[in-house]
């Protein structure tokens, strides 16, 4: 059943040789979900261990102490288990030789923002996230680009169709909103077996090597001692969605050679002051990398999610 749109709500329908049509999108956005954020709960370390005497000069009693252990062991384990319980699921991450799907459509959701990531210098930097900023990028194209090489990568095993949705309903996302916005896609002209979703995803910082993590596309920067660690990064996951029964059937991040965070080194001069003062060099260096992470990195995840032929 087709949802019940606001007045100028705007759609896309998904093809690989039609031009896509985009929403208007707010500069600044909020950063991905999947379960791993400290954010919701008022995550505050440096208050907190400032009420236990850790900041405040006072000498922590053996209560205090005990409560900052119980912070630092509940830190270590949303930095840890929390994100690898977020890609867990009930599927496997390929299709099945005996898949009857013969039909799938796609939906691509990691093109719009541009996540700038910078963890500052510090001892203690496990106490408080990154700064983080978002840049709107749907001029880029990268949705489009992902759209293409997915459609040629899967054209050699299924037919592919188009698919009609919002992309707001996919930047941000867990599983089971993930199968909520699924199931209210409006009903696709042609028939469709399987939806190929490409999504953000979190991965651990491969990249300065810090506690934190990244997610989407995006630039890092981590400010050691010596020369900063940069780089342009593209964190994704694909999740392949049965059409009719709504169940998740395969699942794959994708990754570079090794199975690591695919991600290219740039320069100090790639850094913009503000994700608004991006100049026309810094633009065409994230770009240019952006694009070749994709073209390197999401053809070979696909194609390792295919039956053999």
């Amino acid at each position: 059943m087709e949802r019940s749109k606001t007045e100028g709500a705007a759609t896309r329908a998904i093809c690989p040789t039609s031009a896509l049509s985009r929403s208007s999108r707010s500069r600044h956005l909020p950063p991905p979900t999947l379960l791993r954020s400290f954010g919701g709960l008022g995550y505050k370390p440096s208050e907190a261990l400032a009420k236990e005497g850790r900041f405040t000069g006072e000498k922590p009693t053996g209560r205090s102490a005990y409560s900052r252990l119980r912070l630092i062991f509940f830190l270590l384990f949303a930095t840890t288990a929390i994100p690898a319980l977020a890609a867990a699921g009930p599927y496997t991450d390929h299709l099945s030789p005996h898949t009857n799907i013969k039909t799938v459509a796609i939906i691509s959701a990691i093109g719009e923002t541009f996540m700038f990531e910078h963890v500052r210098n510090s001892s203690f930097e496990w106490t408080s996230p990154p700064e983080t900023s978002f840049l709107e990028i749907s001029d880029w194209g990268i949705d489009d680009l992902v759209t293409r090489e997915a459609a040629a990568a899967l054209s050699k095993s299924f037919s592919v169709k188009p698919a009609t949705f919002e992309e707001a309903d996919f930047d941000t996302w867990t599983w089971p909103t993930l199968i909520r916005n699924i199931r209210a896609l409006p009903l696709p002209v042609d028939d469709i077996d399987a939806y190929v979703v490409i999504l953000r995803d979190w991965r651990g910082d491969e990249i300065g090597n810090s506690v934190h993590q990244v997610a989407g596309v995006g630039m890092y920067r981590r400010d050691v001692s010596g020369a900063p660690r940069l780089g342009v990064f593209a964190s994704c996951r694909i999740v392949i969605v049965d059409a009719h029964s709504y169940d998740i059937i395969a699942s794959r991040p994708v990754l570079a050679n090794g199975g690591k965070l695919p991600w290219s080194p740039v320069p100090t001069s790639a850094w913009p002051m503000t994700e608004n003062d991006l100049t026309d060099a810094q633009k065409t260096t994230a770009q240019s990398d952006l694009t070749k992470l994709v073209d390197e990195t999401l053809a070979p995840a696909l194609r390792q999610m295919l039956p053999p032929r």
